[in-house]
């Protein structure tokens, strides 16, 4: 009998000690019901992007029994795409999805991206869908940047995808290996670079409405952000001409 996990479930981490062991307590009991439901062997990679705090300590109590955890570090800090790749390269489950640290968009929702696990090859939460959920809002001014920096996105490089940036995707394992092995962007538009890759290749992306969490302690900082993602928009462009 196979033991490769159906599903494996990656959550890049930086400074996350004080939220992620919330998050790994609600996957734990998530993934022990609904795997036990559905007949699903899975597996949970934390990766700690060079964190300076004791991540380690913090989650042991949460993990120390738990045979379906992998714990990975990266030695210095190279930013969110990069400890997605790294965790997706290293999974061994069917299907791969990644999700945040503070748990925004709730681990429940994966059955919403399952549901269609069959219909394509890529399946991506959103919050700005007609029957999405926003439980708490962003202030205005975010969520008037967050918009208008997707109407870019959506002209410049994916277009027809209304949210390309929520933290909650879905990926059939050998396309997740296929493109995170090609991913070049590490920073905050790893997700765009992503999925214009896939649109290129041909594969079949799937947006589906899901409840999402604003985070009042989100690491993106208006200002510095907006210069940050120009640049890389800019840099994105000329690499995927």
């Amino acid at each position: 009998m196979s033991t490769q996990p159906d599903i494996s479930v990656i959550i890049p981490a930086y400074r996350e000690s004080a939220r992620l062991p919330n998050t790994l307590a609600r996957i734990r009991s998530f993934f022990a019901e609904f795997g036990a439901d559905e007949g699903l062997k899975y597996e949970v990679i934390v990766v700690d992007d060079g964190s300076p705090d004791d991540m380690p300590a913090a989650i042991e109590r949460y993990v120390h029994d738990w045979a379906m955890f992998r714990y990975i570090r990266h030695e210095k800090n190279q930013g969110k795409g990069a400890a997605v790749r790294t965790g997706m390269l290293a999974a061994k489950g069917k299907w791969r999805l990644f999700t945040d640290a503070d748990n925004a968009t709730p681990i429940a929702e994966f059955d919403l991206l399952w549901d269609e696990h069959e219909a394509a090859e890529i399946i991506i939460g959103s919050r700005y869908l007609p029957s999405s959920t926003i439980k708490r809002a962003q202030p205005w001014y975010r969520r008037l940047l967050s918009r208008l920096g997707n109407q870019v996105l959506q002209h410049r490089l994916t277009p027809g995808i209304v949210d390309t940036q929520c933290g909650f995707k879905l990926f059939r394992g050998d396309v997740a290996e296929e493109l995170f092995g090609q991913l070049q962007t590490t920073g905050w538009l790893f997700d765009v670079e992503l999925l214009a890759r896939a649109r290129k290749a041909g594969y079949r992306i799937k947006e589906v409405p899901v409840e999402w969490f604003n985070d009042a302690d989100s690491r993106f900082r208006s200002m510095a952000g907006i210069r940050r993602a120009l640049r890389e928009l800019k840099a994105l462009e000329k690499m995927l001409q």
